[in-house]
């Protein structure tokens, strides 16, 4: 017996049905996603505290 929908498909159709085990994943993807965002921002401030530029452009007038 498939398992139940998660969400209901505007139109009619049906949606696609997720492999079992898959759900179980989500939260702990959802976990490394957040884990990888805070150490991101954390070298992102650290590389401005030590006045290294994280991209884009050179700020006016700085050489």
């Amino acid at each position: 017996m498939p398992a139940p929908a998660m969400t209901k498909c505007a139109g009619g159709h049906e949606p696609l049905q997720r492999p079992p085990g898959r759900l179980s994943m989500v939260p702990f993807d959802e976990y490394q996603s957040n884990e990888n965002a805070k150490d991101r921002l954390q070298a992102l401030k650290e590389n401005v505290r030590q006045g290294i530029r994280n991209g884009a452009l050179r700020p006016v007038g700085s050489a």
